[in-house]
């Protein structure tokens, strides 16, 4: 499997066009998902043995956020501040299939996703950089599923 990269400087500052661009051609739908966010400063260094016993489980059984998601990146609500710029790792757990989708991603704008507003938490918007591309396949088929389930609803 290969993976996808996007390491363009105007898509990784998030003030280039392509940004802009990328984000108006991808289709978005408000969902509800497990979200786990990793950032650079909480990983541990390489070589460094984690203690305990046991792995941790992998993604949410349960969904935590309510989320903007597109194949390109999503915007959440969160209690941890972070800023603009910052490098991070998700963890998407999408729903119902439970599938877990893991990206490194760059936080591209704060507070300026009030469609997922969530009391007084930050609200981030973060493009994805690195994403297996099965695993962006994935996101943009379930996106089309829950937009043709909407519909139907609608209808």
């Amino acid at each position: 499997m290969g993976t996808n990269s996007t390491t363009d400087k105007s898509m990784a500052d998030g003030q280039g066009p392509l940004v802009k661009l990328e984000r108006r051609r991808a289709e978005r739908v408000q969902d509800a998902v497990g979200l786990k966010i990793i950032r650079l400063q909480d990983q541990p260094a390489a070589g460094d043995a984690e203690q305990g016993g046991g792995a941790e489980p992998e993604g949410q059984a349960v969904p935590t956020h309510k989320i903007s998601l597109s194949s390109v990146g999503l915007a959440f609500a969160h209690d941890v501040l972070m800023q603009p710029g910052e490098l991070i790792t998700v963890e998407i757990t999408l729903f119902p299939s439970v599938h877990i989708v893991r990206a490194d991603a760059r936080i591209v704008a704060a507070n300026d996703a009030p469609e997922i507003a969530d009391g007084d938490k930050p609200t981030y918007r973060i493009a994805f950089e690195t994403i297996d591309s099965s695993d962006r396949d994935f996101i943009e088929e379930h996106i089309k599923k829950l937009s043709r389930h909407r519909l139907s609803i609608e209808t």
